[in-house]
C-alpha cells in the first residue's frame, strides 16, 4: 500500500523546535503517512496559510508573537473547525495543552520527546480521530434535520386530521336534513366515503410518525363511526 501524503502546517515560532521536528519527520521509518511539511511563525501567517493551501493536520505552539494560550487554538479552530489540530507542548504547559484537547484539539505532543515513528503515529491518529468525529456530528445533525421534518408532519397531520372532523360532522348535518334530493344526497354520501378514506389515511401516517418519534398522539383520532353515523 502506498502511502497517503499528508500535508502538515507547523505554527512553531522557534526555529530551534521547527527543525528539530522537520528532521524527527526525515528520519521516521516506514510509515502509513507521506508527511509534507509547512510552516509558519505567527498565528496570522498560519491562518493565512491555511486559506490559500489544502492542510490536513495542523501542528500549534500555543505561544506565538502575536497570540498566546488557549486563544491560539480557539482562533485556528474557528478558521479550520474541519481539521485535526495537534499541540505542541513545552514541559511546562501540558496542563495548557490539556485544556486545549478538551476544547477541541485532537492530541498533544511534548516539545523534546519527539521522535519521527510517534509523531507519524499522532499525526495519523488525529486524522482518524477526526474523521471519526465528523462524521458523528454530521449523523447528529441528519437526525435533528429529521427529527424537526417529523415532527413538522406530525403537527401538519393534526391539523389535517381537525379539518377532516369538522367536514365530516358538517356533511353528517347536511346529509340528515329533509328534504334532500336524492342527487345530493348521493353526492354527500361519496364525499363522506372519500373522507373516511383520507382519515384512515392520515391515522396511519400519524401512526408511523409515533414510532419514529417514539411520542404520544398529538390530537384525537378521527372516529368516523360516531361523526357519519346519526345519533339514536
Amino acid at each position: 500500500m502506498e502511502p497517503e501524503t499528508v500535508t502538515l502546517l507547523l505554527i512553531e515560532d522557534n526555529p530551534a523546535d521547527a527543525r528539530l521536528l522537520a528532521e524527527a519527520l526525515r528520519d521516521a521509518g516506514p510509515s502509513l503517512i507521506r508527511p509534507r511539511l509547512l510552516i509558519e511563525e505567527t498565528l496570522r501567517a498560519g491562518l493565512e496559510r491555511i486559506d490559500v493551501d489544502t492542510i490536513d493536520v495542523i501542528l500549534l505552539d500555543l505561544s506565538l508573537p502575536d497570540s498566546a494560550g488557549l486563544e491560539t487554538f480557539r482562533a485556528v479552530h474557528a478558521a479550520a473547525p474541519q481539521l485535526p489540530i495537534v499541540i505542541l507542548s513545552g514541559l511546562d504547559d501540558e496542563q495548557l495543552a490539556t485544556a486545549a484537547v478538551q476544547a477541541g484539539a485532537q492530541d498533544y505532543l511534548v516539545k523534546g520527546r519527539i521522535d519521527g515513528s510517534g509523531l507519524t503515529r499522532a499525526v495519523r491518529y488525529a486524522i482518524e480521530r477526526k474523521r471519526a468525529q465528523l462524521a458523528q456530528e454530521a449523523l447528529v445533525l441528519q437526525q435533528s434535520r429529521m427529527e424537526g421534518v417529523l415532527l413538522a408532519a406530525r403537527e401538519l397531520a393534526h391539523r389535517i386530521n381537525n379539518d377532516v372532523q369538522l367536514a365530516v360532522g358538517s356533511l353528517s348535518l347536511l346529509e340528515e336534513s329533509e328534504p334532500l334530493p336524492a342527487t345530493l344526497r348521493t353526492m354527500i354520501g361519496d364525499a363522506l366515503a372519500r373522507l373516511m378514506g383520507v382519515a384512515n389515511h392520515i391515522q396511519q401516517f400519524q401512526s408511523v410518525i409515533r414510532v419514529e418519534t417514539r411520542d404520544t398522539p398529538v390530537g384525537p383520532a378521527l372516529d368516523l363511526r360516531r361523526s357519519v353515523d346519526p345519533p339514536p
